[in-house]
């Protein structure tokens, strides 16, 4: 190959300089070379077989006569030292090259609508590249084109046998794995390619098996393309959507959120000028934090729209904390309700779960007993100061006996601070709190109720951390493996899992009675565990002596169970 290097040829009627080995590909190699000055890439067919010879003809003829900004132009061909060749574009990368480095999720979205651009036409014209992979994709600045049609399938073409094993096996399609079904193929393989290189492009990770990473782990607010990859990558070809459709989602939701971020800036500016520190702030500091917070906020409101308290536990709480953010007074008010009646009604059921057995607690007496009236002030009070109207609060708490209404009273301060912990968080850490008042409240909108605190955000903003991890890196499950090993040898349970939780079962009414008994005893004294005992030991099923409780998740068994079975003290 090296005995080429500084040779001239005359292709076209042009004189061709081959300068520099480029790269190898199966049946041909690729060479810089110039003619007329300038540098192109030069393509030789290695193979010499009349098939592959064909296919090479087959591509010449279609890229030079197809006219479309996303697929490699062919200027001239010929032969050099008896091989077939071909002249194109010189480019200095590929797609791969990108990835590696890492794309922004608008490039993202650009480079995927060129690549459809180009997919759609060649379909169009009755066309299956058949060999679709981020090599094959070149790039010049943010221009992409396709290239490497020499195995696509051409109308009309009878290149192809029945049993050709076609393609990058990275990227082909299952039915591309199959001998016997290569001129079976339809356009569904480029499909499939597409939705890997689509996940490939967001996550910087090459997909390989069933579970590969999701774009939603990298960027939450595009959980609706995880859900088109997986329809592009389904097994049977039939159910991927074609290219037109492919197409149309993607632009309609990069529009969508082009509009939303829109909104999400133009709210932060404006609450950005309100300020009175605004004249004082760096202008490149104001776009920094500007363009962190509109992700941030998108990324908020996604999560608190698709994700659960248990799937939030594998986000790193402190992601982008170099912003800090707030709660808007509604929303704030509404988190501070939400505690309160966690707590009173924890009191509540507990109190409840006494009258079963013949027992029962006395309510707070508002007419006759001044002690009483004088809790129920002070709870009354403490509403007020953070204008809380609400009639079932007070008659939750009115509920309980006057010495477990001390104790909550007792708890106030607890809740205060609590609170207050969100008038300065990363935003992550705000969500992990408010989603669970998202079933009580469904009209919190997180990009108008969770503010920037730009104060704080100014004064100690810090672009290192911009780039801190989405993902947390612990070793979780290792730790609830524990935590039930030790359960289960210790009460002979029965531990499943299944879905997203942990079903929990017990032979016999004894081993269930016994754990519950010793679990209560163990929280009596501390309400709030003890309200989330009773939730752990609640029975979903009984049948034969048989006991089933309800799911448990992985907070259930890293902080209640683990408290249970000795691994935390933390009462």
């Amino acid at each position: 190959m090296t005995k080429l290097k500084g040779k001239k040829f005359e292709i076209d009627g042009k004189i061709c300089t081959l300068l520099e080995h480029l790269k190898d590909g199966g049946n041909s190699s690729v060479w810089i070379a110039e003619i007329d000055s300038k540098k192109f890439a030069v393509k030789i067919l290695n193979e010499e077989s009349d098939n592959k010879k064909e296919r090479f003809k087959k591509e010449v003829e279609f890229c030079k006569n197809a006219k479309h900004d996303n697929l490699i132009p062919i200027y001239s061909h010929g032969e050099i030292n008896n091989k077939l060749c071909y002249v194109m574009e010189l480019y200095d990368k590929n797609l791969a090259d990108l990835i590696e480095i890492g794309i922004s999720f608008e490039k993202g979205f650009n480079y995927i609508f060129q690549i459809c651009s180009a997919l759609e036409f060649l379909h169009n014209q009755n066309v299956i590249h058949r060999d679709l992979k981020p090599e094959n994709i070149l790039v010049e600045k943010d221009k992409l084109v396709l290239a490497d049609l020499g195995i696509a399938h051409f109308e009309n073409s009878s290149i192809t046998s029945k049993d050709d094993l076609l393609a990058n096996r990275g990227y082909a399609a299952p039915e591309q794995k199959i001998k016997g079904l290569s001129k079976d193929t339809t356009t569904a393989v480029d499909i499939f390619s597409l939705g890997l290189i689509m996940n490939e492009i967001f996550t910087s990770k090459k997909p390989e098996g069933s579970n590969f990473a999701l774009i939603s782990d990298i960027y939450p607010w595009l959980i609706d393309v995880d859900g088109l990859v997986e329809r592009c990558t389904r097994q049977n070809p039939a159910e991927r959507p074609n290219i037109k459709e492919v197409s149309l989602e993607l632009k309609l939701k990069f529009n969508e959120l082009k509009d939303e971020i829109t909104l999400i800036k133009e709210n932060l500016e404006e609450h950005f000028e309100e300020l009175d520190s605004s004249k004082d702030c760096d202008s490149e500091i104001k776009e920094k934090i500007i363009k962190q917070a509109s992700n941030d906020i998108l990324t908020a409101k996604y999560f608190f729209e698709n994700k659960t308290t248990q799937e939030l536990e594998k986000y790193n709480h402190n992601y982008h904390c170099n912003v800090h953010y707030k709660l808007d007074t509604g929303l704030r008010r509404d988190y501070m309700k939400y505690l309160l009646k966690k707590r009173c009604k924890r009191t509540f059921l507990y109190e409840s779960s006494v009258y079963k057995n013949g027992y029962k607690y006395v309510p707070l007496n508002l007419d006759d007993n001044p002690e009483d009236k004088k809790l129920y002030e002070k709870f009354s009070s403490f509403l007020k100061d953070n204008s809380i109207v609400d009639g079932e609060l007070l008659k939750l708490f009115s509920s309980c006996c006057n010495y477990h209404c001390e104790e909550i009273i007792q708890d106030l301060d607890e809740i205060q601070k609590e609170v207050e912990n969100l008038d300065d968080a990363p935003i992550l850490y705000i969500v992990m709190h408010i989603i669970n008042i998202k079933d009580n409240n469904g009209d919190i909108s997180c990009e108008n109720e969770i503010l920037v605190n730009w104060e704080e955000s100014i004064s100690n903003y810090d672009n290192n951390s911009i780039y801190m991890g989405l993902l947390k890196k612990d070793n979780r499950e290792k730790e609830i493996e524990k935590v039930l090993n030790s359960f289960i040898k210790n009460y002979n349970a029965v531990v499943t899992k299944k879905d997203n939780g942990f079903l929990v079962r017990f032979e016999n009414e004894k081993l269930y009675n016994d754990f519950k008994k010793y679990a209560l005893e163990l929280s009596e004294q501390y309400y709030i565990f003890n309200g989330d005992v009773l939730d752990l030991v609640r029975v979903e099923k009984e049948y034969d002596g048989i006991i089933e409780l309800k799911l448990w998740n992985s907070f259930d068994i890293k902080n209640t169970l683990a408290k249970i079975v000795g691994f935390r003290k933390d009462y």
